[in-house]
């Protein structure tokens, strides 16, 4: 008997891979395995096979031994190798070929194929198929999130993740589909892109397949959700009631039966006559009873509201159901769907702002939408991946995107329809602005074109013709697929704009903070170029389609599709109405500022916003897919370019989680509960001395991957420390509360993050002057002063440090450090100071 370490040493001491027992003086019926296979005097090392498991082994030629698994089972060899390669061993040992027919089941796949794919992927043929289930069988489907749940392809032996999912149930929803229905074997393998959200969680699996799921939430306590549905309600009484809607075109919407928006002033005196029958109050009052119970208006404490509710359907409600039908700005035909546009309905979620790209010619209008040729998106993902020469990959194509059209049924055939809201070539009452330096979005008017941006004054303003689309198509002309394809956006993300109109603001804490319902735009403008060249187009055998609009860009050689006449320069734009909330910092500390127009304030902003969004999904304990989170510049009080955070419902017309938020106790309590439970909690844990910058863990999530080089949480815990209280000290060593400061982590110690960049840089600690650490580059004749990332060249300290510094070192350049550009960009500190 050997102990197992002293066999194990000796094995490595001797290079062996595999060898039998009676090599090293133990049991002769003994296998030991490490990973570098030993050689024979030959240089040959032969493959084992057990028959019984069908386990593989590396070992010595010449050796026979049995296999470890299963005891008395002898391995079999199976191939020599000189130099062993595992792809060859799979090439050579696999058996005999094997058929691998691969298909798409994705949200995109046409309504045709996919019951038919989800059969032929489960051997189930029917009818004519029978005869060729042999050839059509799918063994492998390539699939998107459609497949986490609520689809039944069958049991699965293998699941293959090509990015790691947004989040833990994803993950286990997917990875779970494998290994069902009694099946002994099954295997889940994830790839990991090199981007940060997959690298994250590939250093931490335990996190991704083990955090726990967020708790579900229901406001109960919303005015305005329960008045949507109560206007529902109510038209839906008086409709079914009149029989005054569901005509043809209008039967199955989603949102409502209660006709065109063009026809509602011819029926709104018989909805005013259906409310105002006195019959019909005891209905209405009974819609509002059984909406309230459980809130805070069920029973006798909701008697007012009850009343104001019953008074709002007899007098206001058809008055703004006027306005919103006769309101050029909604495209809607359905008056019911405009309505849930317009924040009037409840949304539920329904997909109606989607967009379809067709990639065949629509030629009949039976059935409508098509089953084949078309893709679906919703207009904000729209805007970027059915834009003009945008590439979408669908089975085994490539189809690329040339223009803009509104394709409707028209009989038995099809009609194009202006495929912009508002169409052209008309003009646009509404422009946006883009300002290139405090990347600023404002609505403008044409007679203001070549004005200066009216938030920072900057000249260089790109005026942006935006339009929404209603429909799109590729140039007919799909090609193989035969490489790598991934999609890159090429619009905006969620976007604030300027508005110079008057906002009510609250000072709470030491914010101004407003709350209201607004739009958030994703604009495409063909990255900075102010739009794409749309012309005319002229589609083959469809002449009459003069509505269409497309680029001329890779037409050549096209016989389907050609432009002709005036370009008109478009930017894509998607608009989305839903509550919003904009706090901005009151009153700054002396010396402390974060400005929009420079990337560190744009960082902080956008660390302050996302800090905000976490915070609000602890205190109101939903998820944090809630909300979108931005930030705007904006003009203070004086006229500085100032910056604001925004929360958004991520929710259509909003789900009255920002309308709560803005309440003044519930804000401060947002700030409060942030610090404490994010912030210092993020300060005080392991995580204190891991994260650098921002990770999973606090800030970043995959739904924010376009921010993910901005965040940083100690800004973020510097702006909401501000954001409580004027008086904050904002500096790398002041405790925070009863905290130690997280800066000081990076920034104190030999091995410290700073320290290190700084005397790999060639830099040396010269001295401290005012509690600031000065660090000098002494062949390059620089001084930097290390200082918090929100100082001012005005701080009083800052100054001070670098009078004395001009003193000690009079023909020395002198600049300021901080850390969050020293980890992102340690180069920099060999630019100037600004």
């Amino acid at each position: 008997e050997v102990p197992q370490d002293e066999v194990m040493d000796a094995m490595r001491a001797s290079n062996v891979g595999v060898m039998d027992g009676s090599d090293l003086g133990i049991a002769p019926d003994k296998l030991y395995i490490t990973k570098g296979p030993a050689r024979n005097e030959e240089g040959e090392y032969e493959g084992l096979r057990c028959p019984k498991c069908r386990a593989f082994y590396l070992r010595p030629t010449g050796h026979v031994s049995v296999c470890p698994d299963c005891v008395d089972v002898e391995l079999e060899s199976c191939a020599t190798y000189v130099n062993f390669d595992y792809y060859v061993y799979l090439a050579e040992e696999s058996g005999p070929a094997f058929r691998l027919h691969c298909e798409e089941l994705t949200g995109q796949t046409d309504d045709a194929d996919r019951p038919r794919r989800q059969r032929w992927f489960q051997e189930v043929f029917v009818g004519e198929e029978k005869a060729m289930g042999r050839v059509n069988g799918v063994d492998l489907l390539s699939v998107t999130t459609t497949m986490e749940a609520g689809i039944d392809i069958g049991g699965l032996e293998a699941v293959m993740l090509a990015n790691m999912p947004p989040r833990r149930f994803n993950y286990q929803q997917r990875v779970g589909r494998s290994g069902r229905r009694g099946a002994g074997v099954s295997l889940a393998v994830t790839f990991c892109r090199g981007r940060s959200h997959d690298d994250y969680y590939y250093q931490r699996p335990e996190l991704i397949s083990g955090d726990p799921p967020p708790t579900p939430y229901v406001d109960m306590s919303s005015k305005t959700i329960v008045k949507r549905v109560f206007v529902k309600e109510v038209l839906r009484r008086a409709f079914g009631e009149l029989g005054a809607g569901g005509e043809e075109g209008f039967r199955d919407s989603v949102h409502g039966e209660f006709g065109s928006a063009a026809d509602w002033s011819g029926r709104a005196d018989e909805i005013r006559e259906f409310l105002d029958a006195p019959q019909n109050e005891a209905s209405i009052r009974g819609i509002l009873g059984a909406l309230c119970v459980g809130t805070v208006w069920d029973g006798k404490s909701g008697v007012t509201f009850r009343d104001e509710m019953v008074s709002y359907a007899r007098d206001a409600m058809l008055d703004e159901i006027a306005c919103v039908a006769n309101e050029s700005n909604y495209h809607q035909e359905a008056l019911s769907e405009r309505l849930a546009h317009a924040g009037m309905l409840p949304m539920f979620g329904f997909p109606t702002d989607g967009r379809l790209l067709f990639t065949t010619v629509p030629r009949y209008s039976d059935p409508w939408p098509p089953r084949y040729g078309t893709i679906d998106r919703d207009l904000p993902v729209a805007v970027s991946q059915f834009a003009p020469s945008s590439q979408i990959v669908k089975d085994k194509a490539i189809h690329t995107a040339l223009g803009v059209a509104d394709f409707v049924p028209k009989g038995n055939r099809v009609s194009a329809q202006p495929g912009f809201e508002p169409p052209l070539p008309g003009g646009n009452r509404l422009w946006l602005g883009k300002c290139k330096a405090c990347k600023s979005f404002q609505f403008r008017e044409e007679s203001g074109f070549g004005d200066p941006c009216a938030v920072c004054g900057c000249a260089d303003v790109t005026d942006l013709d935006a339009r929404e689309p209603k429909g799109f198509f590729t140039d007919f002309d799909p090609q193989d697929y035969h490489g790598i394809f991934e999609w890159t956006p090429r619009s905006t993300v969620p976007t604030l704009a300027w508005d110079s109109g008057n906002v009510a603001e609250m000072a709470l804490a030491n914010c101004s903070v407003s709350r209201f319902t607004g739009d958030l735009l994703s604009v495409n403008d063909n990255g900075g170029a102010g739009g794409f060249e749309f012309r005319r187009a002229l589609v083959s055998n469809h002449r009459e389609w003069r509505e269409a609009y497309a680029v001329d860009r890779g037409l050549e050689g096209n016989d389907r599709v050609s432009v002709t006449g005036k370009v008109h320069r478009i930017a894509l734009l998607a608009r989305r109405k839903t509550d919003v909330l904009v706090a901005g910092v009151h009153r700054w500390p002396v010396g402390v500022f974060s400005s929009p127009l420079r990337t560190m304030g744009r960082a902080a902003w956008c660390s302050f916003a996302f800090f905000l969004r976490s915070s609000a999904a602890v205190l109101m304990d939903v998820d944090t897919l809630e909300f979108d989170a931005g930030f705007r510049a904006t003009r203070g009080s004086d006229d500085q370019v100032v910056g604001q955070a925004f929360l958004s419902d991520t929710l259509q017309n909003g789900a009255g989680y920002c309308s709560w938020l803005g309440q003044p106790a519930n804000f401060e309590k947002l700030l409060r509960m942030g610090i404490g439970d994010n912030i210092l909690l993020w300060a005080r844990s392991a995580h204190g001395e891991e994260c650098d910058t921002s990770c999973n863990r606090c800030l970043r999530d995959f739904y924010n991957l376009p921010y993910h080089g901005l965040l940083d949480w100690r800004l973020a815990g510097d702006m909401a420390r501000v954001a409580l209280d004027s008086n904050a000290i904002v500096d790398l060593k002041s405790p925070w509360e009863s905290n130690d400061n997280p800066w000081r982590r990076l920034c104190e110690g030999i091995n410290a993050p700073i320290p290190s960049i700084l005397m790999n840089l060639g830099y040396t600690r010269a001295k401290v002057i005012d509690g600031l650490d000065v660090y000098a580059h002494r062949s390059l004749k620089r001084i930097g002063i290390l200082r918090h990332p929100l100082w001012t060249n005005g701080h009083h300290v800052y100054r001070a440090v670098k009078g004395e510094a001009e003193r000690l070192y009079a023909d020395w350049e002198i600049h300021a450090l901080n850390p969050f550009d020293i980890i992102r960009h340690p180069a920099g500190v060999f630019s100037p100071e600004g």
